[in-house]
């Protein structure tokens, strides 16, 4: 007995209560296999909720707008970007200034301010763009958020926020698809109005203490620099002759991931 208890001590000609590293390495591949496909599934369910988010956000907005319109005869003006949460006029249709909208492409324009554009629209007709106006849709602010809490834009044909020049085919936005063509084409009516929630990155976005959250990116560098450069046109990525839209999530010209959506009449687009 006293030599199988020397020769074990010795580690000779006796079992190992323990696991070999090839038993623990086996055992560690094992577990990483089983949760490689769950990680993934939770990635997708994280995604999956963050779109879903995201195009509810703008879909609700354009619910509001529609019905908005078919009881007021007229769109809201948009709301100020730099408006801050509580504020009195956060959330509300910006007042018209008495010498008139600033210019969009103003090298003066505060990017805080509603502003008008005639740049790349219908005829020349004027467009405000700023952010909406869920206080005056009457809508909760949680259900017209990005999944990053930033502030949907909101760009409105002028003409259409007065109940005497208010006309079904008064539309001057132009959107295009995920090729560049406009989704509407004379004599078609175009865009009455036209929301855009800035996606993941937020570029060009602003948040609800008033400051944007992030810089709009470079004609060079994205497809969604479209919407946020303060012109008439704005970029959908609607794949052409369907319903669909793309998001490309990489670097690059091709990058898109705004969800984008618009109205060129009141009555389609309450059914839609």
């Amino acid at each position: 007995m006293v030599s199988n208890i020397l020769r074990c001590r010795k580690g000779t000609n006796c079992a190992s209560g323990g696991f070999s590293l090839i038993e623990v390495s086996i055992a560690l591949i094992v577990c990483a296999l089983l949760l490689l496909p769950a990680i993934q599934l939770y990635n997708i369910k994280v995604k999956t909720l963050i779109h879903n988010r995201n195009d509810s956000a703008v879909k609700t907005a354009t619910i509001a707008l529609t019905k908005y319109a078919l009881l007021h005869g007229k769109y809201p003006f948009p709301a100020a970007p730099g408006g801050t949460w509580g504020s009195a006029t956060f959330g509300h249709s910006a007042v018209k200034p008495g010498g008139g909208w600033p210019d969009c492409q103003s090298g003066g324009t505060s990017v805080g301010d509603v502003c008008k554009t005639v740049l790349n629209t219908v005829s020349g007709n004027g467009v405000l763009i700023g952010t909406l106006p869920f206080a005056e849709l009457n809508v909760p602010i949680t259900s017209v958020l990005s999944n990053n809490k930033q502030q949907l834009t909101y760009a409105i044909t002028e003409s259409l926020t007065d109940k005497t020049t208010y006309s079904e085919l008064g539309g001057a936005i132009i959107v295009l698809n995920s090729v560049g063509n406009p989704i509407y084409t004379a004599p078609a009516a175009r865009s009455h109005f036209v929301v855009v929630n800035h996606g993941v990155d937020g570029l060009g976005s602003f948040g609800q203490n008033g400051t944007r959250v992030a810089a709009c990116p470079t004609n060079a560098n994205s497809d969604d620099f479209e919407n946020c450069n303060k012109d008439g046109t704005f970029r959908s990525n609607i794949i052409a002759g369907t319903v669909q839209t793309m998001f490309y999530d990489g670097a690059g010209t091709l990058h898109f991931d705004d969800y984008v959506t618009e109205r060129n009449s009141t009555t389609s687009g309450i059914w839609s």
